[in-house]
């Protein structure tokens, strides 16, 4: 992966000791979403000590920088969080490398009535997302439209993403009927052919973060 180490940045964690002192810890970052100061997901890789500490700063909702591409960026996943650790084997390094996702607990639960979080803007993506959430009748082909029509009525709002294009879509399924009712007399929306179950494009977010699973050279030298 040519220049892989430029899709990571740091975050970096004002860590408090035991004995009170306190100290500046970093870890790595390939993906990262948010908005205002409030994070909805995070994914970190460092060594083993370092990511004790920023698994106990996740879960007790602390504060933490992440360098984005034209500023630092404050920011807490705040109480409740989800995480999910991994190791990752190196070849030539005797220790693993630490993974961790954590998600906000208003991304997990991902709520409707404060707006759904989709990790990607992708029109077919995110219609899938708001057909599960919102329980749809609805086919894939109608994302374009039903799309373009949430663009137009700014019910999608762009969010702080790093390596992703994360959105938050206000709406309802009232709305969603609503809407789909119109392009369905219009003519614009149409039903399958033949009756049956309707395929959809199986596409989620871990086929998403796979593209990164590689830890380039300089990143795992400066998180030894």
């Amino acid at each position: 992966m040519k220049n892989s180490h430029l899709r990571y940045t740091k975050v970096t964690l004002n860590y408090r000791r035991k004995d009170g002192t306190t100290t500046n810890i970093s870890a790595y970052c390939d993906r990262y979403i948010g908005d205002s100061s409030q994070a909805h997901m995070v994914s970190l890789i460092a060594s083993d000590s370092a990511m004790s500490a920023f698994g106990a700063a996740i879960s007790e909702g602390m504060s933490m920088v992440i360098a984005l591409p034209e500023s630092k960026h404050s920011f807490s996943l705040m109480e409740n969080a989800h995480s999910w650790r991994a190791s990752i084997p190196v070849k030539g390094r005797k220790q693993p490398m630490r993974h961790i996702v954590a998600v906000s607990d208003a991304y997990f639960k991902n709520d409707a009535n404060d707006g759904l979080i989709s990790f990607d803007d992708n029109d077919e993506f995110v219609w899938a997302l708001l057909v599960d959430r919102l329980g749809l009748p609805a086919s894939p082909d109608w994302h374009r439209y039903m799309l373009d029509r949430l663009r137009q009525k700014k019910r999608v709002k762009e969010m702080v993403g790093y390596n992703c294009s994360p959105v938050r879509i206000h709406t309802t399924r009232e709305e969603m009927l609503e809407w789909i009712g119109a392009g369905v007399k219009s003519g614009i929306l149409a039903f399958p052919d033949f009756n049956g179950p309707i395929t959809w494009p199986n596409r989620c977010i871990s086929d998403m973060l796979i593209a990164n699973v590689e830890i380039p050279e300089p990143v795992l030298q400066a998180a030894a």
